[in-house]
């Protein structure tokens, strides 16, 4: 199997000039990673790169505190893993054992949170060396962590913090190799930037008292209209049956009038 520490060591010394991305901190204590409801909701994690691009996971360490805490945590619980993949039935079910051996990289293991440690991840478009691990734009490669902090989970095939969801936590993400022209999904905007997916959101409750009364007070605006409609309907029947009375008698006075100069007359 091609180890990911080769590929770290060759592969970073063939490209010279690249982007090198904001640094993401390999650590279930990250915000990003943390399906806290305000922020970041459950599910994988997002980041968009270029071919040649870099950028840094960096391992739990004591030094490194990324939100306030009223405690500290024990070194015996700072472990992790970092497994890269691309096969997404694994990645969705944070299970790496079923990934075929022929396509197995060994993960890197974070397991000395007193010192800095991280994974280099270069994504080459070819390869310098001959252990140089190489992608493909337009494609999308997946990172999880299977190990729960301990030093004996770092070994663990599945589960982890891949999907913790005791713990709220959602240590996965979908790296999507940008097209190098042509490439509708990336822009300068998001390419380099880790996203989290949307806390989710709930309809307002409404009980059922309420919406009987909404409807009732809907059903006494609909029958207060069609009453004053037919008020209305029916004062203009009476105003125009008057101006008809009106109109006749008018008629009739101007007839008799005429009538008696007519008689008058002669």
């Amino acid at each position: 199997m091609k180890t990911l520490w080769y590929f770290i060591i060759f592969g970073s010394a063939s490209v010279y000039s690249r982007d090198i991305y904001p640094s993401i901190n390999w650590d279930p204590r990250n915000p990003i990673f943390k399906a806290d409801g305000k922020n970041c909701g459950p599910g994988p994690r997002q980041l968009k790169v270029r071919l040649n691009s870099q950028i840094y996971l960096v391992c739990p360490n004591l030094p490194t505190v990324l939100q306030q805490r009223g405690h500290d945590v024990q070194t015996s619980n700072m472990k992790e893993n970092i497994w890269l993949l691309h096969n997404k039935t694994a990645f969705d079910e944070c299970d790496v054992s079923q990934v075929q051996v022929t396509q197995k990289t060994d993960p890197f293991i974070c397991d000395d949170p007193i010192r800095l440690l991280f994974l280099s991840l270069l994504f080459l478009e070819h390869a310098a060396g001959m252990n140089d691990r190489t992608f493909v734009g337009g494609r999308t490669y997946y990172l999880i962590a299977t190990s729960h902090g301990t030093q004996s989970s770092v070994n663990d095939l599945s589960g982890g913090h891949c999907n913790d969801t005791s713990n709220n936590v959602h240590m996965k993400i979908e790296v999507y190799v940008c097209n190098k022209t042509g490439d509708r999904i990336c822009n300068s905007r998001n390419v380099g930037i880790l996203t989290c997916p949307p806390p989710a959101t709930t309809a307002p409750y409404t009980s059922p008292d309420t919406t009987t009364l909404t409807q009732t007070q809907q059903r006494i605006k609909i029958t207060e209209s069609a009453v004053t409609n037919k008020t209305r309907n029916l004062w203009m029947t009476i105003a125009i049956c008057f101006s008809c009375i009106a109109g006749v008698l008018l008629t009739v006075i101007v007839f008799l009038v005429v009538r008696n100069y007519w008689v008058s007359g002669h």
